[in-house]
């Protein structure tokens, strides 16, 4: 991957900045679409491995862009059935090695029942991810809208992912087809600079999370414009934006530097991470969370 100078890219990224943000159908916009295209994809994967879904959860990503979250979770339903397929082999291999007079002898007896176990509890990849019940992706652009739908229509089909997708082309500031705590975790990357008025967004958020639901931003602050320096990239300073989802009343609010591959900061991202409080007030610190 190319490395460009990071004021270089600040420069670029204050000249195309409105693109950033919502890319339209013109040259400033394809080449917003071409720099997320190219730098972003390796960062958003890992960033949705970190998530830690459950089979139970409904899922949001606010800022859908090119899909690349929805193909991590493909990676991840791929990485399950992978895994399914070799225990069941596993298991099956143990009863073809025991005597057919015989039942199964102590070990081979533990080894298909542990396997057994194993393919109906561990459906998660080795980050601990399983495929959420639903997921719903919310994007404002045009030309992304266009693309989240030729992506789920025309490269994953059903057989390759079960789990019904829905796209809305809305601003996530008012999401009024979701009720009130119906979402368990809500991911956002490279979205959170343009959300203003700030609050207003986060206290959305909220509403929509289900108590204990979770709130992610990936952020890539190293290649941004430095603040004040265009008016599009709003919301640049980490510390800024875990103050106002504490003001929100969201607890656990912390963010962490995620290394991807190498010290680049068109690659490596900020994550913040925040907690919707639980309705009976148990202090969520006491929960063991990665």
């Amino acid at each position: 991957m190319q490395r460009l100078p990071p004021t270089f890219v600040q420069w670029a990224l204050s000249k195309i900045s409105s693109n950033m943000k919502s890319p339209t159908n013109t040259l400033r916009g394809q080449l917003a679409m071409y720099i997320m295209k190219t730098f972003n994809p390796p960062s958003i994967h890992a960033a949705v491995k970190r998530l830690e879904l459950k089979s139970t959860d409904t899922f949001l990503e606010i800022g859908a862009g090119h899909g690349e979250s929805l193909k991590a979770l493909v990676e991840i339903y791929h990485e399950q059935q992978t895994q399914q397929q070799n225990l069941a082999d596993m298991s099956n291999n143990a009863k073809k090695a025991s005597s057919p007079s015989r039942s199964l002898d102590d070990a081979s007896s533990n080894m298909a029942r542990s396997t057994t176990a194993s393919i109906e509890a561990n459906n998660s990849d080795a980050h601990g991810n399983n495929i959420p019940q639903k997921v719903i992706l919310v994007e404002i652009s045009s030309e992304f809208q266009r693309t989240l739908h030729h992506l789920i229509q025309n490269e994953i089909p059903k057989n390759m992912f079960p789990t019904p997708i829905e796209v809305h082309d809305t601003d996530c500031k008012s999401m009024t087809f979701l009720e009130d705590n119906s979402v368990d975790t809500i991911f956002g990357f490279n979205l959170v600079y343009f959300l203003h008025p700030l609050e207003e967004y986060i206290s959305e958020i909220k509403r929509v999370l289900k108590p204990g639901g979770k709130l992610v931003f990936g952020c890539k602050f190293g290649s941004l414009p430095k603040k004040g320096a265009c008016e599009v990239f709003v919301n640049v300073d980490r510390r800024e934006i875990c103050m106002a989802m504490e003001k929100a009343g969201f607890v656990d609010v912390v963010s962490e530097k995620v290394m991807v591959g190498d010290d680049n900061p068109m690659m490596n991202y900020v994550e913040i991470r925040g907690y919707k409080e639980e309705e009976d007030g148990l202090d969520l610190q006491l929960k063991s969370r990665i």
